[in-house]
Formats: structure tokens, sequence, C-alpha cells
């Protein structure tokens, strides 16, 4: 049984996860474009090793399911992530569900019904949240990792210059 201090607690609680749900898809939003310009260069590679496998198999079943095996990566690729599709928003809507039955439990609408769904509605919720999190936390490692190989290669590059121009001088 639930007591008025749990329920305002829960209630904050999941004001609070909605805030942050809101929070990290701001910032995975503003990181969208990089995302995706980094499933463009992974659709590229896997493109391109997908015609080299292509021209180099033997009509056997083997070899075709080696291409399936990119095919299948190739048109994961292509498609928007699930967490942003679904992720953000069924954690969302489980917080702000979590504030509604809240209410309803603090002023005494259908306590007993509502009673044992709060908790296991929030604790879901948040389990769902971390998940996403980590998700999120996975892409922008990646598109992190990725913008760094391309600061490697660009003083790849300038050292290279500055070394020609130290053999001209």
């Amino acid at each position: 049984m639930l007591n008025q201090e749990i329920a305002i607690a829960l209630m904050q609680a999941s004001i609070t996860g909605a805030g942050l749900v809101l929070a990290v898809y701001a910032l995975i939003v503003s990181l969208s474009r990089r995302i995706f310009e980094q499933k463009v260069h992974t659709l590229v590679d896997l493109t391109q090793r997908f015609k080299e496998t292509a021209k180099e198999i033997e009509p056997n079943y083997k070899d075709f399911q080696k291409l399936k095996g990119i095919f299948d990566q190739i048109t994961w690729v292509q498609e928007i992530p699930d967490y942003l599709r679904y992720g953000f928003g069924l954690t969302f809507f489980g917080y702000v569900a979590c504030v509604l039955m809240s209410y309803a439990w603090l002023v005494n609408w259908e306590q007993p019904t509502i009673d044992p769904w709060l908790s296991l509605v929030f604790v879901i919720t948040t389990i769902a949240f971390l998940i996403v999190g980590l998700i999120s936390i996975k892409d922008i490692h990646r598109i992190m990792k990725g913008e760094f190989e391309d600061i490697k290669k660009t003083l790849e590059i300038k050292n290279e210059g500055t070394d020609a121009q130290k053999r001209l001088a």
C-alpha cells in the first residue's frame, strides 16, 4: 500500500524523469545531423562491401548467406533508430502517466485500483529510460569517436604539409 509521502515522491520523480527525457531527446536532436552523417558513411561502406562481395561470390548457399548478412546490415542502417522513434516517446508517456496516476491517488480517485500499478509503471518507465539513455550514450560516443578520427586525419595532413615545407626550405 502506498502512503501520501510515497505518492508525492513518485509524482516528483516522474516530473523530473519526464524533464530528463525531454533534455536527453533535445541533446540527441541537436546531434541528429551528425548521427545521420555517420549512418550515411556506414551505408556507403556497406554498399561498397556488398558490391565487392556480389562480384566475388560463387553461386552457393554460404556465399548468399554472407551477402544476405550485408544486406540486412544495410537495411538496418537505412532506418531511423527505434530509440528515437519509440523509446523517448514511450518513456515520456510513462512518466506523464505516473504523474497523472499519482495525482489521482492523492485526490482519492480509485486508490485501490491505482495502488498496485503506480510503482510498477514508474519502475518499468525508469528501466526503459535507462536503456534509451545507454543507447543514446553509445550513439554520442560513436559520433565523438568519428569526429576524433577526422581531427587526427586533419592533423596528419597538416603535419605532412609542414614536413614538406621544411624539406623544401
